[in-house]
């Protein structure tokens, strides 16, 4: 396998795609212009008179003839909008499968072709539209191997700080996403000692930071302006670095584009090293993919769409104290579902052992199997099945699976559900 890896931040109006392939320093970032540091490609899409076709800025300046264009695909998505294109009906679905394998095809012509390993898609709040549109789009003709995944933005900023040296994760990290308006502020916590520690975010947001409308031909013509906003944000600053310490700082969001940061640089230069760019959750979105196929775990992510807890199967196995895990803390909880088979020695029960993210052993939820078939001792095997069904919630299926043609299993099924 050649490990490679694109990571797609979804932003209202553009994305911003990069990729990574084994061996490189860290992921780069795509710009349809040769050099440029400008990483934002339009959702706009047109198919040429003769077949070809452009995307992003290149399609919304383009002045050849077409026979389709879409000037935003990913809202034509949501709106369910459909087409005619050479005779035949095409869905907005289908349109963005065109849009994103040619992006993805520049990735991989910067990764010596072939196929992506893993596509990470990260938008701020995974909603149900945008899960539909990644689960109806076909791996295939996107050029990926597996099937695509989904994290939000505090997660793909958690990647992003805890894959950065040492010295820029040894105490809490910060993050402040300002889009001219709108104020986020994202605060990475981290727990425990040992590897693998747990980490997690903390989110503020403050919808009326700027109340003037945001442009920066104002800002750049107003120095009062430029001031105010200065000032507004020093503040900020100091109310939500104070309790620190941090070991840095990111700012991200077409709000801190610019010329506008005088004090409010000091003022963040005085709690830890600062760093500004579009392109962290990117990034962060193709470091969650590498370390997913990281034979070992530095840190388990604990987020809303997380397992909040080790579950195990305490057993006896030949009259030994057994433990079989069956969910872990920090998966995805709509995509995990388990499933192990066991043995049964000794009570009709099965005790099912709840861990907290430090490794305490939190509490154990006794499920009964009430009317299982008697038969000798260590002749009764059985399945096991979890599905959490929220963060907090798991549902537990056991079913009685017999002892082969000896003793035939008597289709007995026994269902729990468990707060974690």
């Amino acid at each position: 396998m050649s490990d490679k890896y694109c990571g797609i931040d979804f932003k209202e109006n553009i994305l911003i795609a990069s990729y990574y392939e084994k061996n490189m320093m860290e992921p780069f970032t795509l710009s349809q212009y040769e050099g440029s540091e400008d990483y934002g490609i339009p959702y706009a899409l047109s198919i040429l008179k003769e077949g070809n076709t452009v995307f992003g800025k290149q399609a919304l300046d383009n002045t050849q003839k077409t026979t389709l264009t879409e000037k935003n695909v990913l809202d034509a998505v949501y709106y369910n909008k459909a087409y005619r294109l050479a005779d035949k009906r095409v869905d907005a679905v289908e349109l963005m499968e065109i849009y994103l394998s040619t992006i993805i095809k520049m990735a991989l012509e910067k990764m010596n072709d072939g196929y992506l390993d893993d596509l990470v898609f990260t938008t701020e709040k995974i909603e149900k539209d945008f899960s539909y549109m990644a689960d109806s789009l076909s791996s295939d003709s996107l050029g990926i191997r597996g099937k695509i995944k989904l994290i939000d933005h505090k997660e793909a900023f958690a990647y992003y700080a805890l894959s950065q040296s040492a010295d820029l994760k040894k105490a809490n990290v910060a993050l402040f996403d300002f889009d001219g308006k709108r104020m986020m502020f994202y605060c990475l916590l981290k727990k425990g000692r040992s590897v693998p520690y747990y980490a997690a975010v903390r989110e503020e947001t403050e919808d009326g930071f700027y109340q003037n409308d945001f442009e920066k031909t104002i800002l750049d013509n107003n120095e009062n302006e430029r001031k105010k906003l200065d000032a507004r944000f020093s503040d900020y600053v100091k109310e939500k670095l104070s309790e620190g310490p941090y070991s840095a700082v990111y700012l991200v969001g077409d709000g801190f584009e610019g010329d506008w940061m005088k004090l409010s640089v000091d003022v963040l230069c005085g709690y830890a090293r600062v760093f500004l760019g579009q392109n962290l959750f990117s990034k962060g979105a193709c470091y969650y993919a590498m370390r997913e196929k990281a034979t070992s775990e530095e840190f388990i992510y604990l987020g809303e769409s997380k397992t909040r807890a080790d579950i195990e199967i305490a057993l006896k196995d030949k009259g030994k104290a057994m433990s079989y895990p069956l969910c872990r803390a920090g998966r995805n909880w709509y995509d995990e579902d388990e499933k192990i088979e066991v043995i049964l020695e000794g009570e009709e029960r099965i005790d099912l052992v709840l861990r907290s993210p430090d490794g305490t052993q939190d509490k154990v939820e006794v499920l009964d199997l009430k009317g299982l078939e008697k038969r000798p001792n260590r002749m009764t095997r059985l399945s096991i099945k979890a599905r959490p069904s929220a963060e907090d919630t798991v549902r537990i299926r056991v079913e009685d699976l017999g002892f082969g043609d000896i003793y035939p299993s008597g289709g007995k099924v026994w269902e729990y559900k468990v707060t974690i």
